[in-house]
Order: C-alpha cells, then sequence, then structure tokens
C-alpha cells in the first residue's frame, strides 16, 4: 500500500500504468490462471480487495482524482490516460463505501462523453445502492437509439446481481430494444453474465442450465455467437465441487 501511495502522489507517473497498478484482477483473469477454482469465493475476495484498496488509498485517490479531472474533456489522444484512470478511482471510491462520490461519478453519466458515461455506469456494477438504478435509467434514456454504445447498458445490466437469480438477464432479453440477431448485443449480455455476475455460478447450478438455455434457444438464431461462447465451460476440470458437476451436467444437456 505504501508504494502505491507513493506512486499516486508522484505527478510525474504515467498515469495508465497508475490505473493498472491499483486494478484488482476480474473474476475472469483470475479463473484463467487457477485451478480448484470457487467462483464465489473468488468474487468475494475480489470485493474485499477493492474495499481494501478503496480504503487504504482513499484519502491519496481524491489528491489524484482531483489533479486529473480537468483533463477529462479534453479532445482524444490527450485526456485518455485520465479517462481510463478516472474509472479505476471512481471504483475503488464506491467499494470503499464512500458516499461523497456517488453524486459526483452521478454528473457524468450525462456527459457528452461517451467514454466517460460509460465508466460511470461501469463503475457502479457492482454497487448495491438506490444510485445504480439512477445512473443506468440515464444512460439508458441517453444512448437508447445508439445501438453501439447501448449495449454497454445491456452488458452493465447483466452484471448486476439482484437477488441472486437470473431474473434480471431475462428482462434484458424482453427488452424492446433487445435484437436477438445482433451478434454484439447478445455478446455484450452472455458474456458479461459469465465473466461478471456470480450467479452464473450459483451452487444448484440454476447459472448453468439458464446459460444451457439461452445457448440452446440463440444457436437457431445466431449460431456463430453462440458455437464461441458454448466454450465458456471448456474449464470445467479446473473447478472444484460442485461446480464442476454442474458444468458436466450441462454440458450434457447442451449435447442432448
Amino acid at each position: 500500500i505504501s508504494i502505491l501511495i507513493s506512486f499516486i502522489k508522484n505527478k510525474d507517473f504515467n498515469l495508465s500504468l497508475l490505473s493498472e497498478l491499483i486494478s484488482i484482477p476480474t473474476f475472469a483473469e483470475i479463473e484463467s490462471e487457477m485451478v480448484n477454482i470457487d467462483p464465489l469465493k473468488t468474487y468475494r475476495t475480489i470485493d474485499e480487495l477493492n474495499y481494501l484498496f478503496g480504503s487504504k488509498l482513499k484519502k491519496e485517490l481524491y489528491f489524484k482524482l482531483q489533479e486529473i479531472e480537468k483533463n477529462l474533456d479534453k479532445v482524444w489522444p490527450e485526456g485518455k490516460d485520465e479517462r481510463k484512470l478516472v474509472e479505476t478511482i471512481w471504483k475503488l471510491l464506491l467499494h470503499s463505501k464512500d458516499e461523497v462520490i456517488k453524486n459526483k461519478i452521478i454528473n457524468y453519466v450525462d456527459s457528452n462523453s461517451m467514454t466517460l458515461a460509460k465508466a460511470a455506469l461501469n463503475s457502479f456494477s457492482r454497487i448495491d445502492c438506490p444510485e445504480r438504478q439512477i445512473i443506468s435509467k440515464i444512460f439508458f434514456n441517453k444512448w437508447k437509439n445508439n445501438s453501439v454504445v447501448l449495449d454497454s447498458w445491456f452488458s452493465f445490466n447483466a452484471s448486476i446481481e439482484i437477488e441472486k437469480k437470473t431474473n434480471s438477464i431475462e428482462k434484458l432479453f424482453k427488452n424492446k430494444y433487445f435484437d436477438s440477431k445482433s451478434p454484439n448485443t447478445l455478446r455484450a449480455i452472455l458474456n458479461t453474465f459469465v465473466t461478471r455476475n456470480s450467479i452464473f455460478h450459483a451452487i444448484d447450478g440454476s447459472g448453468y442450465k439458464y446459460i444451457a438455455k439461452m445457448i440452446i434457444n440463440f444457436d437457431k438464431l445466431n449460431p456463430i455467437v453462440i458455437s464461441r461462447f458454448v466454450k465458456v465451460f471448456s474449464r470445467y476440470n479446473y473447478y472444484s465441487e460442485p461446480y464442476k458437476h454442474n458444468m458436466i451436467e450441462t454440458i450434457k444437456q447442451i449435447k442432448k
């Protein structure tokens, strides 16, 4: 932590590199390097580390935030490193249960900068609070007629864990702006659910069964995307029980 503090305080330190250094690896990054994986424990550990970094570095993160904010609106390529770093800082401060930062981030959701709007949206992904619904609604209303940007909204909502069930993702497929023939939108929802939402790894296997159902349904409409996506179960042998058994049963279901 002390080393990270010195990097954050150093005004000449590369901002892109700093963003990498203070970012906690994602589940997908950790999963690819592990054996005997306990996915729910891994998700909990990631959240705990984000809380630890956000809490221990809070003073320095605010210091850096104040330093880079003046460059956030600069035209690319200027400001690109600041925009990358600001999402990391927002995420850590939110995980530290900081209330002040919430309204500050909300102001950027309606930004004309698509990058900043997406960064504001994504930073709330694993933060269960009323503000998350507010920014989701703002982002949706602003970008609903731009299908490319709206994929970020579908992805964001696919990452949200609500009542530990698949109801929330099911609503996305029923959204009137969802196009089942759009490979990017389909990929945005399915990929995010399996890599950023712990409900996929529900201990009773319900998340796996749900995705199997989606694979079977969408294979008729978008076989190319689905043929690649089905590989999500290919690392079943690296998981601990009961996840390994549940994955094997799901693979058998899909095969049948």
